[in-house]
């Protein structure tokens, strides 16, 4: 299933210069632009507890990630697969996906801080983590084990800082 949505995905490369400038832009700078708005999000009075929530989120899940990257140790599809490769990556391990642990952050902070720009949030961050399978550098379920780990992250740590808030 996850060979075949990837292919579902990746066979769109190569077909359409403006979709694939796109994608590539998305996957080479949108989590960039994430990170700098989660970092941003600690100057704003109003959300700085959010905020710190979300930068704490983030090295805890770019932890995690980067340990079940390297005990999983998974190809990624170019290597494994006849994948359409629109630029070049090193070949390091494929599962889980660190801009999709970033894009889960970012989705998950961005819901909770701006309710009147939540669904714009959570559809850039699900275009960046699409943009690496279209690209050939994750299969989907390296970008979604991200998104998860990048949610759940930001969920645990802002509900125990909550609870010691209450104590």
């Amino acid at each position: 299933m996850d060979t075949k949505l990837f292919h579902y995905i990746n066979d769109l490369a190569g077909h359409n210069t403006f979709l694939d400038h796109m994608m590539i832009a998305f996957s080479k700078w949108g989590i960039y632009i994430f990170i700098l708005l989660i970092f941003f999000s600690i100057f704003n009075k109003k959300q700085r507890p959010l905020g710190l929530y979300g930068v704490a989120s983030l090295a805890a899940a770019l932890i995690i990630s980067r340990i079940l990257k390297y005990t999983i140790n998974r190809d990624r599809p170019f290597i494994t697969e006849d994948a359409h490769l629109l630029f070049a990556k090193s070949p390091s391990p494929s599962f889980p996906s660190d801009q999709g642990v970033i894009c889960g952050v970012f989705a998950a902070l961005f819901w909770i801080i701006s309710p009147k720009w939540r669904w714009l949030a959570v559809t850039l961050a699900f275009l960046v983590a699409v943009s690496r399978v279209y690209v050939g550098h994750h299969y989907p379920s390296d970008v979604a084990a991200g998104l998860v780990i990048g949610i759940l992250c930001f969920l645990m740590i802002r509900k125990i800082r909550l609870r010691t808030k209450d104590s």
